[in-house]
């Protein structure tokens, strides 16, 4: 038997070097007197806490007159001149509160990161639940390696901003007004190495002691099952309104699910087959609800692609009734309908897909599940697997994502290699 000796030397090297602590090229702690001098420490709208574990801290305040900017304070820190210089904050884990804003760096007067949302993040955003209860956490920058090419330092800002609100279609209504100080901040350090490792002298915290609550217990599905099926019953008891596509799943999937009060009920799929008709009389009368289908939230993401999947997910239940007419449709079958709708669904967005990271997974998921309705209705317009795969692995990210579909093929609006994060 060969010997594991190796393998485990090899592992304990490599632990010790993961818990080794990030060589640090300068740091500076909030708060004390003497590290903020040698840093040139400027406040502005700010002052000194005491923080948790007995750790001195520094608050940026609210303007008067109230503003979305709030207190700031800029140091010098010390940079490679060679490679990237990362910058690291060290926060309190148990911080919480939306209302205390948000914190953004600068580096030489040049924000650092998006306010909201992008590949570089903001410094910090504060969220109602804590973070790290009872611990300290850090958060890590790149910094501009052309800001820091061949010099020794830098001058950094941190400011403090209101909370944002990214539906926001006005100013006022996107940024609002920073209501109170900011989280505690402790401590910021420059170093080269990507992920950080804090000094193992300074104090940490620990975690708190899990607990495993022991009510409520299962009867809190048995309420959730009948919350389920009375809104099932009421839909399907409304004869006189469609139910739109996302009921419509809804109730094609509760048709395979025992408890359901629609589990294997010839009259759900007789009702589902009517309201697939409706769905294509509606088309016809307006082929743009197939590109902004007002049946479901966000319109222009979802398209018909909840109808494919309802015929996806009975296909073998819809299979005897598929050459029956549609009523009001000019004689045409419920297959060669359907299909059609459903086509129009597909080949429209994915010429409009999206870019940003959930709208592309949404989108890409409905354009295929369009796609899964085609190949059981008319198999010979549907796309083959690995074609219709292909745009959901690069709204994932496991393959490169190519941007829309044109007459001249991919869009490719971000080259042949953007991986979508």
């Amino acid at each position: 038997m060969r010997s594991i000796l190796p393998l485990l030397l090899t592992m304990c090297i490599a632990l010790s070097l993961a818990a080794q602590t990030s060589p640090i090229l300068d740091q500076i702690q909030f708060g004390h007197p003497a590290s903020e001098q040698a840093h040139e420490l400027v406040p502005t709208a700010s002052e000194v806490i005491d923080g948790a574990l007995g750790q001195s801290a520094r608050q940026l305040l609210p303007l008067t007159p109230a503003s979305w900017d709030g207190g700031k304070v800029a140091f010098d820190l010390k940079v490679d001149p060679k490679v990237t210089t990362y910058i690291t904050v060290k926060l309190w884990g148990s911080d919480h509160g939306l209302d205390r804003g948000r914190l953004l760096l600068f580096a030489n007067g040049k924000q650092v990161g998006q306010r909201h949302l992008g590949d570089v993040d903001i410094l910090d955003v504060m969220s109602d639940e804590p973070r790290y209860p009872g611990r300290f956490v850090y958060k890590t920058l790149p910094l501009p390696q052309s800001m820091t090419q061949g010099k020794t330092d830098i001058q950094l800002e941190i400011r403090a901003l209101g909370r944002i609100w990214g539906y926001g279609n006005t100013w006022e209504r996107f940024q609002k007004v920073l209501e109170k100080p900011s989280r505690g901040i402790y401590g910021a350090y420059t170093h080269t190495d990507t992920c950080f490792n804090p000094p193992s002298s300074e104090v940490q915290g620990v975690a708190p002691t899990r607990k495993v609550r022991k009510t409520p217990g299962v009867e809190v599905l048995q309420v959730a099952k009948e919350r389920v099926n009375k809104d099932m019953i009421s839909r399907l008891a409304e004869k006189n309104r469609n139910m739109g596509q996302m009921n419509m799943v809804m109730i094609a999937k509760a048709y395979h699910t025992p408890w359901t009060a629609a589990y294997h009920k010839p009259e759900v799929i007789e009702r589902l087959a009517k309201e697939l008709d409706h769905q294509y009389v509606k088309y016809k009368a307006n082929p743009r609800d197939a590109e902004y289908a007002k049946d479901t939230w966000n319109p222009d993401w979802f398209g018909y692609g909840p109808n494919g999947q309802t015929v996806m997910l009975l296909a073998e239940q819809f299979k005897p009734i598929l050459d029956e007419k549609i009523e009001g449709a000019d004689g045409i079958s419920r297959r060669a309908g359907w299909s059609e709708m459903l086509v129009y669904s597909r080949d429209w967005h994915i010429r409009h897909r999206r870019q940003y990271t959930n709208q592309a997974m949404i989108i890409d998921l409905y354009t295929y599940l369009a796609n899964r309705g085609v190949r059981v209705l008319t198999p010979d317009k549907a796309w083959d697997e690995p074609t219709a795969l292909r745009y959901l692995y690069g709204a994932v990210g496991i393959e490169p994502w190519l941007g829309s579909v044109t007459d001249n093929g991919l869009q490719k609006p971000l080259g042949d290699n953007y991986m979508q994060l």
